[in-house]
């Protein structure tokens, strides 16, 4: 009986560890993901504001067209 709850409790702490490594890389993989897709948004932002300070006037003729 003993050695059965010796071996279980075994289980239960290798069963956590796994539990907190899985935890631990959908941690890492969710930061980098979300560190990627900053990045992208910032890279797409940076570029929309070039083309808009290259073409200002495009930009602000749509807006009068507009109203």
């Amino acid at each position: 009986n003993r050695q059965g709850k010796k071996f279980k409790c075994r289980w239960l702490i290798e069963e956590e560890q796994t539990i907190i490594k899985i935890q631990r890389w959908i941690e890492q993989v969710f930061c980098m993901s979300v560190g990627a897709l900053a990045k992208t948004a910032l890279s797409i932002e940076t570029a929309d504001r070039k083309r808009r300070l290259e073409q200002p006037n495009k930009t602000w003729r749509r807006t009068v067209e507009r109203v």
